[in-house]
């Protein structure tokens, strides 16, 4: 996905695999948007991060998941 948005001339920000490190590259270089897959490594899975993004910087979210079965049906 990184080189395909890169490819289409994006800048990607950071590619991270939890929601601890989500919340550490957002602090150090607040982005746009946010790609957040629902299954993530860690605790806190995507739907909460993106609820904290959305909450504390006001973030426009978009899940991005290959987990078909992973809980998409919890989003509002």
């Amino acid at each position: 996905m990184q080189q395909s948005l890169e490819g289409s001339d994006f800048r990607v920000a950071g590619v991270v695999r939890s929601a601890a490190a989500a919340v550490e590259a957002i602090e150090r270089r607040p982005p746009s948007l946010v790609l957040i897959d629902i299954a993530l490594e860690g605790p806190v899975d995507g739907i909460t991060l993106a609820e904290q993004v959305r909450d504390r910087w006001g973030l426009p979210v978009v899940y991005v998941t290959g987990d078909v079965a992973g809980g998409a049906g919890k989003t509002d």
